[in-house]
């Protein structure tokens, strides 16, 4: 097996992957290719998930699903365009350079993604800036566009809001923070007294 894909994708699902974190499996990015020509890559910290279309050039002739080391990653060359990802029986190769695929087995990523189906009501919630900043980045990096660039940002209050830039090939979505209660805002004395 040997297939060609576009680094930027392999970075962006990267943006939202676990850093540092007891669970293993989540210190990478998934890559899942159930038809011709087409897979996934999913990166997420249990926070956040960014999920990605992988158009591929070559032949994969299995389903694949595959967790590759966040290290793997980090070696490409983020100016190139395209890499390959190989398999020759024994070893994998990523970027010509051999790698050892995360032994685990990726989150249900289904459980988490919103169906297109259900309701898009925007009800305000209580999210972590630091996340909103890593899914923008994630997009910006997919999408090859400014990292300053907005995206549409639907909050669902205590269930997973959505950015997405209004096409159908990726996504973050992002957990709310569960706050035990909220404060009322108080007002603003302009005097400070």
């Amino acid at each position: 097996m040997k297939i060609t894909v576009k680094i930027s994708a392999l970075f962006a699902a990267l943006e939202c992957s676990a850093k540092k974190d007891i669970r293993y499996y989540l210190q990478g990015i998934n890559i899942q290719i159930t038809k011709p020509f087409t897979g996934m890559v999913y990166g997420t910290d249990g926070h956040i998930l960014f999920a990605g279309q992988l158009p591929y050039d070559g032949a994969c002739d299995v389903p694949l699903n595959l967790i590759i080391p966040t290290d793997a990653v980090k070696r490409l060359d983020k100016k190139a365009e395209f890499t390959d990802l190989e398999f020759d029986g024994q070893n994998y190769l990523l970027g010509g350079a051999r790698f050892v695929p995360v032994d685990g087995r990726y989150p249900d990523i289904g459980r988490v993604i919103p169906d297109i189906t259900s309701s898009t009501e925007q009800t305000p919630g209580t999210y972590n800036p630091d996340l909103l900043v890593r899914g923008r980045a994630a997009l910006s990096l997919y999408l090859g566009v400014k990292p300053k660039d907005t995206f549409n940002f639907i909050q669902r209050g205590s269930d997973s809001a959505v950015m997405h830039a209004g096409v159908n090939t990726c996504l973050v979505v992002v957990m709310p923070m569960r706050a035990d209660h909220e404060a009322p805002y108080a007002g603003f004395n302009r005097n400070f007294m």
